[in-house]
């Protein structure tokens, strides 16, 4: 009877003990601070650099002193981000090639066809019948989202 009473015990200690899972590691952590961080570095510096007919770019490049410490600070933060870059891809192949990573999240043959077929509706007007049968409805979806980026950014243009 004491055994079938600890079961019981244990069954309800498990049932209210929530679980957790680790996401990312330490590493991957800092990685993904590294890239946030350099590209929102990039984006700030930049902006002002491709605008520079607005108001408020002409504000924050007043003198040619600020001109230059702008530009270097967005070439370190692209270095960084080039040098994440690199890294990245370079464990992800590692990792690959310990057979420590799955290569299912890499794209295929297929991924790159269908990327070519969307761009080729997107920006050539092709009809749209012309998709093949494997893209899915997420690729669908981040197509969306991307022709909307780009429209957004043609605005700004």
């Amino acid at each position: 009877m004491s055994n079938a009473k600890q079961s019981n015990e244990l069954i309800e200690q498990l049932a209210t003990t929530e679980r957790s899972f680790i996401r990312f590691t330490l590493g991957q952590r800092w990685e993904h601070v590294i890239v946030i961080i350099s590209f929102t570095i990039l984006l700030f510096t930049g902006l002002p650099q491709k605008y520079r007919t607005t108001t408020w770019s002409q504000t924050i490049l007043s003198t040619p002193e600020r001109v230059e410490m702008i530009r270097q600070i967005h070439h370190i933060a692209a270095v960084v981000l080039i040098a994440e870059v690199i890294y990245h891809l370079g464990f992800a192949l590692y990792l690959l090639f310990k057979r420590k990573l799955s290569g299912e999240m890499f794209p295929t043959w297929q991924d790159f066809k269908d990327a070519w077929q969307m761009i080729n509706i997107f920006y050539f007007f092709l009809n749209e019948n012309q998709l093949s049968e494997n893209i899915t409805l997420s690729r669908s979806l981040l197509t969306g989202l991307y022709s909307l980026g780009s429209g957004l950014w043609s605005l700004l243009d």
